[in-house]
């Protein structure tokens, strides 16, 4: 065979390779990005193929060779441009017209009235949903391996009713009947040990494409304050609910949180505050970059009712301190994003005496 017939045979493969990968991933509806770097990952041979290249001849196995590391080059550029592993899903950048999706986990029925109370909050609406992954957290001991069990509702199998079933699977489908369609759940029970329980949660949100989770841990907390002392907080549909968004600024998760107050001040019933914390002097990129974000959330609440914003200048941790204990009764809700810089004067000094290293995320009075 001469070599440009070679050079057609192999081109040709490449080609049937290629569509071969992108169209079922189409179908399927990944996203083209993610379609398309599988399909440049699937084109590039390794050792399997150079071993099967070692029955041809010299020279077709030299062609080859060539037009390999040609095309894995190419590919590897391409795969560095389209998949960038810094990004994140987050609740800025999802879709608000494919809705936001959230994981929440839970240890007991205690924590099932706080977290929907706090999907309430949330404002799904039929135009922008929320896609809710229950994740029933069970502790096992011992040398078992771990399951995850989905509660499939249609199939109903002995295996999904015997673990998934329950007061706590109840009452969210109950909660997503009432939501009329604004309310997508789905039940699953993971039963592992403490020290790996995380993986699982990891490994679903991974799956459910999840822009946020919410748990009683420190992966993203709610702290429910009705279960240490404090006074319950129930929503209906005539109550009203005060939140604060604490800004404290530094990182770009205090920015995802004023994001997600902002969807809760959507709902009817509430009204947002938000508090900006800021020093004397900011000349950092991430300061910067809060200042304009607090600027356009100024500009754009101009004439919008029930959102407020107040700004409080401190010169240390302390100050803020003092900040967050005037706000304390004063909500049903604080929001505040969960890391921030360790040596900025708004938080230095603030983590002695507290209990947790980070904020969290939530608090419900």
């Amino acid at each position: 065979m001469s070599t440009a017939k070679m050079e057609i045979v192999i081109f040709a493969g490449y080609v049937g390779e290629f569509i071969g990968t992108i169209l079922p991933s189409i179908y399927y509806k990944m996203p083209f990005g993610e379609s398309l770097t599988l399909t440049l990952i699937m084109c590039c041979k390794g050792v399997i193929e150079l071993s099967i290249y070692m029955i041809i001849t010299r020279q077709t196995y030299t062609l080859l060779i060539i037009i390999m590391i040609i095309i894995t080059g190419l590919a590897l550029i391409f795969i560095r441009h389209l998949y960038d592993t810094s990004t994140r899903r987050t609740i800025s950048n999802s879709d608000q017209n494919f809705g936001l999706r959230i994981l929440v986990c839970i240890h007991s029925e205690e924590n099932v009235s706080s977290l929907t109370n706090l999907l309430v909050l949330s404002n799904p609406t039929k135009e922008s949903p929320i896609f809710v992954s229950v994740v029933q957290l069970m502790e096992i001991t011992g040398q078992a391996a771990s399951i995850l069990v989905k509660h499939d509702r249609q199939n109903n199998s002995l295996i999904s009713n015997l673990y998934c079933s329950g007061h706590i699977g109840n009452a969210f489908d109950h909660y997503e009947s009432y939501s009329e369609g604004s309310v997508m759940i789905q039940n699953f029970k993971a039963i592992a040990q403490c020290a790996s329980m995380h993986d699982d949660i990891c490994t679903l949100a991974v799956d459910q494409k999840t822009s946020i989770i919410i748990a009683p841990c420190s992966i993203g907390a709610l702290v429910d304050r009705s279960q240490i002392g404090g006074n319950p907080s129930v929503l209906n549909d005539n109550s009203s609910y005060r939140i604060a968004m604490l800004f404290l600024g530094g990182r770009a998760d205090d920015r995802e949180a004023l994001v997600y107050s902002i969807r809760m001040a959507g709902h009817p019933n509430v009204s947002l505050t938000v508090c900006g914390v800021t020093t004397y002097k900011t000349n950092s990129y991430q300061g910067n970059l809060d200042k304009e974000v607090l600027n356009e959330f100024w500009a754009s609440i101009a004439g919008k009712r029930k959102i407020y914003y107040k700004k409080e200048t401190v010169r240390q941790g302390v100050d803020t301190r003092h900040v967050i204990h005037k706000m304390a009764d004063n909500f049903d809700l604080v929001i505040v994003g969960k890391y921030h810089e360790p040596d900025s004067p708004v938080t230095l000094g603030l983590k002695e005496g507290s209990e947790s290293p980070s904020f969290g995320g939530a608090a419900a009075a």
